[in-house]
Order: C-alpha cells, then sequence, then structure tokens
C-alpha cells in the first residue's frame, strides 16, 4: 500500500490557477511515491474526484461557513495519512476575510494533534494585519515539519508574523505542469492559420479601470496587423469582480480590431497546451505568467498584486519591462516595456529557461523526504486550547465585519 495525503488549498472553485496547482501537486506526488492514496479538500467533490482521480471531502470556500467540514471525514483522513499538505497558492492573508488563514490552518492543526506531519508547500503570504491571524501563523505554521514559500515576499510575512522555523523559498508547483496537446488544437480551430504570430491575453477585473481596460484595448489595436490575439479566461471572479471572460469581452469591445475570446474554463493542462501555442503573452493573472515562463514564451507581465511582480523579477525581468496597476495602464508604457522584451529576447528567454529548471527542482524536493516528529501532550493541549481561542476570536470579528 501507497502513501496517503491529504492536499487543502483554494481548490473547486473555478479559479485556472488553484486547480492548476493542485493539478502539479498531484502529478508530483504520483511520480514521487508509488501507488499513493490523495485525498483533496474541496468546493466541488464530485467535479474534483472526477477531474484528477482522487477522494475528496467537501469544505466551503467562503465566508463563515468556511470552517465548516465533514469533521467524521476530515479526522479519518488525516488520522490515516502520512502527510497533510497546505498549499499552495496564496492561502495566507486577512485582506478579504479573518477566517481566511483559519480555514486553512484547522487542516494543520488537526494534523498536528493526530501526530500526523505536516507541510506548509510552496505558500504564498501576506498581507497579514490582524495580530490574532499573526499569532495563529506563528503557532501552528511554526510546528510544521517543512515550510516552504513560493517567494521572498511570502517568507518575510510568515516570518514577520514570528515564525521562527527554518522556511526555505521554493517556488510555484505549476512551474512543472505539463500541457495537454488540444489545447494547441483549439487555438488552431479559431485563428487565422495565414498569421505569423498568436498573442495570449490573460486579464481579471481586480483594480482594472475601465480607462485601463480602455489603453490595453487600443495598445492591442497596434499589435494586431501582425498578430493573432486570443483572450484566454483564467477565473470565474468572485467577490463582487467581473469573470476574467466578461473583462475579456469588455476589452475586445474597445478594440477596432478583430480578436478572439475563449468563452470557457478549461483544465489547467489544456490552458498551459494554449499558451504554449502562443509565441507572446500579457499577463495579469499569476499563473498566465507562470505558464508562458515554463513555456519559454516572453511575457509582458501586469502586476496588480506583489505576488505577480515578485515573479516576474525571479524571472529576470526588468522594472522597464512590466507594469503595476498602481501606476496605472497607459498605451505609450505598454508599448514601451513590449519593445524592451523584444529587444531582451535571448536574454530573456535563456535566463527564464535557467530559472525554471531550479524551480522546478526546488518543488520537486518538498514533497519527496518527509519527516516525522511527535508532538508532547503538554505542548498539544496549550496549542489546542490556543488555536480554538483565536479561531472563536476571528469569527467574532468576522461577523461584526460582515454585518457594519
Amino acid at each position: 500500500m501507497g502513501k496517503k495525503f491529504v492536499i487543502t488549498g483554494f481548490y473547486g472553485a473555478g479559479n485556472t490557477g488553484d486547480e492548476a496547482i493542485l493539478q502539479s501537486i498531484i502529478n508530483i506526488l504520483r511520480a514521487n511515491h508509488d501507488n499513493c492514496e490523495i485525498t483533496a479538500l474541496t468546493y466541488r467533490p464530485e467535479e474534483t474526484a472526477n477531474k484528477y482521480g482522487v477522494n475528496t471531502i467537501w469544505r466551503p470556500n467562503i465566508g463563515r461557513e468556511s470552517l465548516n467540514i465533514d469533521w467524521k471525514s476530515m479526522i479519518v483522513a488525516v488520522n490515516d495519512a502520512d502527510a497533510v499538505i497546505v498549499g499552495g497558492g496564496g492561502l495566507f492573508q486577512d485582506n478579504h476575510s479573518f477566517l481566511t488563514v483559519p480555514r486553512y490552518l484547522q487542516t494543520a492543526f488537526l494534523a498536528q494533534m493526530l501526530n500526523t506531519p505536516t507541510i506548509i508547500f510552496s505558500i504564498g503570504a501576506g498581507p497579514i494585519k490582524s495580530r490574532i491571524v499573526k499569532k495563529q501563523i506563528e503557532s501552528v505554521v511554526g510546528r510544521s515539519n517543512n515550510i516552504t514559500t513560493r517567494d521572498e515576499y511570502s517568507k518575510q510575512v510568515l516570518q514577520d508574523a514570528g515564525v521562527k522555523s527554518a522556511i526555505e523559498i521554493s517556488a510555484d508547483p505549476v512551474f512543472s505542469l505539463e500541457k495537454d496537446e488540444s489545447g494547441h488544437q483549439i487555438i488552431d480551430e479559431i485563428i487565422d492559420s495565414d498569421q505569423s504570430q498568436c498573442l495570449g491575453v490573460s486579464l481579471r477585473d481586480y483594480e482594472l479601470e475601465d480607462d485601463d481596460k480602455a489603453e490595453i484595448a487600443s495598445f492591442l489595436d497596434t499589435l494586431s496587423p501582425d498578430h493573432e490575439i486570443v483572450f484566454i479566461p483564467f477565473g470565474e471572479g468572485g467577490g463582487g469582480e467581473a469573470t476574467d471572460y466578461e473583462v475579456s469581452k469588455q476589452v475586445n469591445s474597445m478594440m477596432e480590431s478583430d480578436a478572439h475570446v475563449i468563452d470557457e474554463i478549461y483544465d489547467p493542462t489544456v490552458i498551459m497546451g494554449m499558451i504554449d501555442r502562443m509565441d507572446f503573452v500579457i499577463g495579469m493573472r499569476l499563473h498566465s505568467v507562470i505558464m508562458a515562463a515554463a513555456a519559454n514564451k516572453l511575457v509582458l507581465g501586469i502586476s496588480y498584486k506583489p505576488k505577480v511582480e515578485s515573479v516576474l523579477k525571479r524571472l529576470g525581468y526588468k522594472q522597464d519591462m512590466y507594469l503595476t496597476i498602481d501606476a496605472g495602464i497607459t498605451r505609450a508604457d505598454l508599448s514601451i516595456a513590449y519593445d524592451n522584451i523584444l529587444n531582451n529576447e535571448k536574454i530573456l528567454q535563456e535566463y527564464t529557461a535557467m530559472s525554471v529548471n531550479r524551480f522546478q527542482e526546488r518543488v520537486q524536493q518538498s514533497l519527496v523526504n518527509i519527516q516525522h516528529q511527535e508532538t508532547d501532550i503538554g505542548e498539544k493541549i496549550t496549542a489546542g486550547i490556543e488555536f480554538l481561542i483565536t479561531t472563536g476570536a476571528l469569527g467574532t470579528l468576522e461577523l461584526k465585519r460582515t454585518r457594519f
């Protein structure tokens, strides 16, 4: 019988980036642990089970209900597991809810109470403003068996929260995702084969104003004569945010030239195949940038959070080769960044290929050697009381926040 793993993250919510993370983790585990059995916590258990061939446990992803779970199934799965994996993705932040962090830490906390090894895997962290949330991170993350972050910024956030255990900087697991060739076929069916270049665009509604969208549309019009332009949606939106498809259609409607908008969210490996078919990518979504790099395609990033800018820098892109939402989006700035990238094409592709190989090795290492360690019973009791009290306090704060 192979090893057993439980994975928790923002899964089953229709976000391509998070689904790509789950697919990548499953692939890594199966490649390194023969006949392993995997259980994923997910918002859509049946869909996740059918897609990835894993066991599933239902767990809501939003609001106060996010702490609800099938506890009986969870306890059995965690107790039987050889390791619980928390991650990857940007799970540790309290921007949207005080309950976001305890939603994921509750699984790690349960594992620690049951002496099941805990892996904090390629995690994204920050911002974290609440002192109570920081206390939970210090306690639960600090007692984990292995901690890796996807970038330097996330490591610093965990250390600022009080984590004193060793933290290794790894990378996003999607750097290791393989492509599905059907992505090529989907693109080939919609484009004009006489065109020499194909340009992919991934946008998100987050803080993207109408003026920004108009500037992006104008810039794409300048590229249209020599490119087939394809908008590739990555997410379903949420929290009042329009879907990627809706944003893509809006920008497309502002263009004077023709473009194609993919009208559904495909599986991550298929989208990876679509990105691989592109000659150049304009990416706002983090995982559009990561997939472009994994396919060794040049990418003009539009950073809306530190995580996007961080990965661009790690891939060798200088500050004049990408844009940030905070600084505003203009056609002129997009053109300058685009030209700077093309002028450094060979250097960027060589550095990207080297970086991706290094990232893939780091990601693999985190899930190969799993160490087991017992926790003192007195420490367990103290930690248990602390976690329950802080979770209750955060639940009260969230109730007040949503009411007022």
